[in-house]
């Protein structure tokens, strides 16, 4: 069984590796080929250069936040919190009688339950990225949800976390092309996460009562032994603090989660940096110290902590060069026929209403998702080809639209890594996963992102 997870996962991996190879090694020759037949100014290189040199900092500090995630306990906490038991209550005389309460707290269970999982695998997710899935699987496996379900749950805590999470480089990467900064742009992010997870919500209500579970979600319990586990990080300490109090530990750990997140935007307001993105990871760096001084971490325990983010930070070196060049090329765009061709075709959808033209080109980066054009060199064209103020957008705006495309687009594609991860967790196809489960998602998303991103700007 664990052979099979192994061979899995790896397989897995080495496909995403070469795919991103693959992408890399285009993206390089195109940008320098666009730059000597269109004479791109060497400014307009410089300019790319430097947006890419932050997120190479940025990507450096961020694997560092799950050393106190792992130290600290949190994933065992969650466990233990998932696995807990919820007692029935009865009537004080011992009759099945059943209060209005309690009748409209059935009715509401299988909602605030869905709420309640889809903000544990957010908070996961800002630790772990996509990484998340697989564990909260494991932490699933005995519930026998539907499928369905179990899509649906992933795809509202992934989207959630890719328009609000200030962890990601590539996130990072799409504000600073918008020309904006975190700080200027978390309010809707978070505007943009509620909008997601009420979507979630309202197809869970549209669902068939038997994608609907309405008992407790029991887990296996965890074991109750010490011995690590190499996949989760697990050892004797940090199920030992986990399990102590676990409804506590995850609010300590959201409160970091918030902390990070609220000071990164106070910096941001505050000092005014050329690349915004330096300023996040510098916060970032900072409160993970403060963090491990709080949990008392010693040496030791470090010690086996840096040869995680070690492995974590290797982790990019397939996607950070693909970042890298997607970007300059992106960029070079401006000066390529592209940009026209781009403009000339904003040009009709200046006719219509901003809403259907935002709408219209969201849904041209889900049709070429699914013909196998990944979102980044989409998005990353729009990025640079694109006037915000063609589309009657502010910067930070424009960001929440750009991660718009992504996260609507990543949800019908079979081709990227989030289907391929959510296919491999539940057992499902990634065509199955993006065209039958996650495509409402994309669809619904696609009527309220554009009303929102026109609400707020």
């Amino acid at each position: 069984m664990h052979r099979t997870t192994f061979l899995g996962s790896y397989s897995i991996t080495v496909i995403i590796i070469f795919a991103l190879a693959v992408l890399t090694e285009v993206s390089f020759p195109a940008a320098g080929t666009s730059q000597l037949v269109w004479k791109v100014p060497l400014g307009a290189l410089v300019k790319a250069f430097n947006k890419s040199s932050g997120i190479i900092a940025f990507i450096a500090v961020v694997p560092s936040v799950a050393i106190p995630s792992r130290i600290g306990g949190y994933m065992e906490a969650m466990e233990t919190f998932l696995s807990s038991d919820t007692p029935n209550r009865k009537a004080g005389n011992g009759t099945s009688q059943v209060s209005l309460p309690t009748y409209l707290g059935r009715i509401t269970k299988p909602f605030t339950s869905f709420l309640a999982l889809a903000g544990l695998q957010l908070l996961m997710t800002f630790v772990l990225n996509i990484g998340s899935i697989p564990i909260m699987q494991r932490l699933l496996d005995k519930t026998r949800l539907p499928k369905r379900y179990l899509s649906l749950l992933y795809s509202t805590a992934y989207s959630s976390y890719m328009v609000v999470s200030p962890f990601d480089g590539l996130i990072q990467a799409l504000i600073l092309a918008a020309g904006s900064s975190y700080a200027a742009y978390a309010g809707r992010g978070l505007a943009m996460t509620g909008a997601i997870m009420t979507a979630g919500l309202l197809i869970l209500a549209l669902s068939p009562h038997s994608m609907r579970p309405g008992q407790a979600v029991h887990m296996h319990q965890p074991s109750e032994g010490g011995q690590a586990d190499p996949e989760s990080g697990k050892g004797s300490i940090p199920a030992a603090l986990g399990k102590a109090r676990p409804g506590y530990r995850l609010m300590e750990l959201a409160a970091h989660i918030v902390a990070m997140i609220v000071l990164a935007v106070i910096f941001g307001r505050l000092v005014q940096l050329r690349n915004p993105a330096m300023g996040t990871a510098f916060v970032i760096m900072v409160y993970v110290v403060f963090w491990l001084r709080l949990l008392g971490v010693d040496r030791k325990q470090l010690g086996g902590s840096v040869r995680e983010y070690a492995l974590a930070l290797g982790g990019f070196r397939a996607f950070l060069p693909f970042l890298i060049s997607a970007s300059f090329l992106g960029a070079l765009t401006t000066y390529t026929p592209l940009s026209e061709a781009i403009g000339s075709a904003l040009m009709h959808l200046e006719k219509l209403p901003r809403y259907f033209s935002i709408q219209a080109i969201m849904a041209g980066t889900a049709l070429l998702s699914l013909g196998g054009v990944h979102m980044m060199i989409t998005v990353a064209a729009i990025s640079s080809a694109v006037d915000p103020a063609m589309l009657g957008l502010d910067p930070p705006g424009f960001a929440l639209f750009l991660l718009s495309c992504w996260f609507v687009a990543m949800n019908v594609s079979p081709f990227v890594p989030f289907s391929t991860v959510v296919g491999e967790a539940i057992g499902e196809k990634p065509a199955t996963v993006a065209l039958r489960y996650n495509s409402k998602m994309a669809l619904l998303m696609l009527l309220i992102g554009p009303a929102l991103i026109n609400l707020m700007h």
